[in-house]
């Protein structure tokens, strides 16, 4: 999945563990999760998923397209994986993806302080 976009993409420095990537443009995710772990409950079944919008340019602006919103926030590669941290009304959030396409969303409600964590993988659907 990711392969197919680092070939696209240009290491020109690394920093803090974390890389910096420079091309132009934007590319779009396709995430779903097939689990879901509320707080120390045992995981569950889940059929949830959404959209993400990631820069060429890393670091840079993300968005998580969620059924609630959307959620802007920042994408990074670390350690060779793509972190991106987002907030919006609701909760905060941080997704992690690897390059073999494994991906989990950890969902962080301030309210009443809870988390869930997804898990699953996303893809590369456009460049």
């Amino acid at each position: 999945m990711r392969n197919r976009c680092a070939a696209l993409l240009v290491l020109t420095a690394s920093a803090a563990s974390a890389q910096v990537i420079e091309q132009q443009g934007a590319s779009t995710m396709v995430c779903d999760y097939t689990s879901e772990c509320f707080e120390e409950e045992p995981c569950t079944f889940a059929q949830f998923g959404h959209d993400l919008e990631i820069p060429r340019t890393m670091p840079g602006e993300a968005v998580l397209h969620l059924g609630t919103g959307d959620a802007p926030g920042a994408a990074q590669i670390v350690n060779d994986v793509l972190v991106v941290s987002a907030s919006d009304a609701n909760a905060s959030y941080m997704m992690s993806n690897a390059d073999n396409g494994y991906a989990k969303l950890s969902v962080h409600f301030a309210k009443d302080l809870s988390v869930v964590t997804y898990h699953g993988t996303c893809k590369i659907t456009a460049e």
